[in-house]
């Protein structure tokens, strides 16, 4: 198994508040290949970042993108810790405030996946 990564600048119009690393999904190494497109150096880079970190061959709006996944994958784990506490919890005030919460989460999940398509 082998994982591809790269180092994205931090883009602050696009919401990227930070450089980091990014990794790609484990792949076998028989089967670990990227497709390099693009007619200069610099869309060759963002087809490459959009195919290891997003598994996709769509190099538009990468920066864009991440921070929408990222959002994404806090948010359903938000949505997690809130299902669990709400479930544990017994007094009905403290109940029907993390449920507020709760629907507040998906709804703005929702949201996010939404503008994630468009």
């Amino acid at each position: 198994m082998t994982r591809f990564a790269v180092f994205r600048n931090a883009n602050v119009a696009e919401g990227l508040m930070e450089g980091s690393v990014h990794m790609g999904e484990p792949v076998e190494c028989e089967s670990a290949l990227i497709r390099l497109s693009g007619t200069n150096l610099d869309t060759v880079w963002e087809s490459l970042c959009a195919e290891t970190i997003l598994s996709s061959s769509d190099p538009t709006r990468v920066d864009r993108r991440i921070v929408s996944r990222t959002r994404i994958m806090r948010l359903i784990k938000e949505i997690d810790q809130l299902e669990r506490r709400h479930a544990r919890t017994v007094q009905i005030g403290q109940r029907n405030r993390l449920w507020d919460d709760l629907q507040a989460k998906r709804h703005e999940l929702e949201q996010e996946q939404q503008g994630e398509t468009l």
